[in-house]
């Protein structure tokens, strides 16, 4: 699992046309030096390598090519992005026409590609807390490709 804090990278969640008409926007920026400085998570669902062995002490290597994973992108409440997520994945919830995924590219401040990934979906909506102070919440994505570079 790669973690990131978004204080020294930005995320940007492209968000395709046919959903971005429901949406009202094109894409969703987060993260760089005091704005939504938490973190995000980006990891694989399976190894890419496994190893079989026999009590002769032969083995086989099994290679997997599965690139599905899971994004967790962890923001303050404090931020007007926090009720964009909200809206975006309520978009999601309730439209059945939806059928592309989101696109979420990881850059670091000076615009280096960390990773990609493609055919994104919101899981839900992370639990809401109210109360006297702003309180953190993580977002989870499904991802159909992750790319890292």
């Amino acid at each position: 699992m790669a973690k990131y804090a978004l204080a020294k990278y930005i995320l940007t969640v492209s968000i395709p046309q046919s959903v971005s008409a429901l949406f009202g926007l094109r894409s969703l920026t987060i993260g760089g030096s005091g704005s939504y400085t938490d973190s995000i998570n980006i990891e694989y669902n399976s190894d890419f390598w496994s190893v079989e062995g026999d009590h002769v002490g032969s083995h086989v290597f099994n290679r997997n090519d599965d690139r599905t994973g899971r994004v967790s992108v962890t923001l303050s409440q404090l931020s007007d992005r926090v009720r964009q997520f909200i809206t975006l994945c309520n978009v999601y919830a309730s439209s059945a026409q939806i059928e592309e995924g989101l696109t979420m590219e990881l850059r670091s401040l000076d615009g280096t590609m960390i990773a990609t990934c493609n055919d994104v979906m919101p899981v839900r909506i992370p639990p809401q807390a109210f109360g006297a102070t702003a309180a953190n919440q993580t977002w989870d994505f499904a991802s159909g490709e992750i790319t890292f570079h």
